[in-house]
C-alpha cells in the first residue's frame, strides 16, 4: 500500500510545474518551502540549480559513460575506471566474456548497480533483466534533475575496483566556485551505512548529513591533495560539483560527478551547516 502511494504522489509531482513540484519536495523535508528566487541554504540552492542551470556539460559529466573522456582529458585515463562494456540493450553473448569480478550499473541513474564477485553470482538471466529495467525508465523524473532528464539510458559494465576485497571508501569532495571545501566520507555501505565529513586539512567536521554519524576516525587519504587538486580541475566550468574518487592501493580513481548531492532534500544535522554550505556557494 505505501509503496503505491508513493507511486501515486511521485506521478502527482511530475505533472505539475516544476516550480511548484520542488518545493512540495523541499516542504515535505524540511518543514518550509525554498526561497527559490533567492537561495541561502545548500539545498535550497540545489532545488534552484534544477530551475535554472542549463549548463550543457551538466548532461555530459552526470553520464556515467560520457563523463570519461572528459575526465581523461583533464586528469589523465590513468584515473578512469576501465570500461569493459557499454550499450543500450544488454548482450547475454559478451557478458560471457566479461573478466570478474566486475560491477554493472546504469549511466543515467543513481543507485542501479550490481556487483558480480564470483562466477557463483553470474546469472545471466537475471541481469538481462535487471538491465533492461534499468534503461526503459527514466531516472526519477519527478525529481526535476534536468541533467539526468537529458541522458540517453545505457548499461556500463567496469571491473571491481576492490580494498581487500571490499569496496573501497569513496571520498565524495564538495567543490563550490572552484575551491575544494569538504569530504564527504561513506563507510560500510553495503550493510551499516554511516557517513562523516572532514574539511581539506582533514580535521573532522562536528555535524552529519542524512545518514548517521560516523564516530570513528577515517584515515587520511595518502594523495588528498592530489585528489582536491583534481576535483578543482573537473569543477572549473560549474559554480558547483561533488567529484567522487577512490583511492586503491595508493591510486586515485575517478568514482563520478554529481550536481544534486541527496537530490537537495537532505537533512544536515546542526541545522546551520546548511547555510554554512550554502554561503560557498555563490549562485
Amino acid at each position: 500500500m505505501l509503496k503505491v502511494a508513493k507511486k501515486i504522489y511521485h506521478h502527482i509531482l511530475f505533472l505539475l510545474p516544476s516550480k511548484i513540484a520542488v518545493g512540495i519536495m523541499y516542504f515535505r523535508s524540511f518543514r518550509r518551502f525554498p526561497r527559490l528566487s533567492d537561495p541561502k541554504d545548500f539545498n535550497e540552492k540545489v532545488q534552484a540549480r534544477k530551475l535554472r542551470d542549463r549548463n550543457p556539460l551538466l548532461k555530459t559529466c552526470a553520464d556515467k559513460v560520457l563523463v570519461k573522456d572528459y575526465v581523461a582529458k583533464k586528469i589523465g585515463d590513468e584515473h578512469v575506471i576501465p570500461t569493459i562494456w557499454s550499450g543500450e540493450k544488454f548482450d547475454p553473448v559478451a557478458a560471457l566474456s566479461w573478466p570478474l569480478p566486475f560491477v554493472v550499473k546504469a549511466n543515467h541513474t543513481s543507485g542501479d548497480i550490481f556487483f558480480v564477485r564470483s562466477s557463483d553470482e553470474m546469472d545471466i538471466a537475471k541481469l538481462e533483466q535487471m538491465c533492461n529495467a534499468w534503461v526503459a525508465r527514466p531516472y526519477q523524473p519527478h525529481l526535476r534533475e534536468w541533467a539526468y532528464q537529458h541522458i540517453k539510458p545505457q548499461i556500463l559494465v567496469e571491473p571491481f575496483i576492490a580494498q581487500n576485497g571490499k569496496l573501497p571508501l569513496d571520498f565524495k569532495i564538495f567543490v563550490f566556485n572552484g575551491v575544494a571545501r569538504y569530504i564527504q566520507v561513506d563507510v560500510d555501505r553495503e550493510s551499516n551505512h554511516t557517513r562523516c565529513f572532514y574539511d581539506r586539512d582533514w580535521h573532522k567536521c562536528d555535524f552529519a548529513l542524512y545518514y548517521p554519524f560516523y564516530k570513528g576516525h577515517v584515515e587520511r587519504p595518502k594523495n588528498l591533495e592530489k585528489m582536491l587538486n583534481f576535483a578543482e580541475i573537473l569543477s572549473k566550468e560549474f559554480s558547483f560539483v561533488r567529484c567522487d574518487f577512490y583511492e586503491v592501493d595508493g591510486h586515485i580513481y575517478f568514482g563520478e560527478m554529481t550536481f544534486y548531492p541527496g537530490a537537495g532534500i537532505e537533512n544536515f544535522t546542526p541545522r546551520e551547516w546548511d547555510r554554512k554550505f550554502g554561503d560557498l556557494w555563490t549562485f
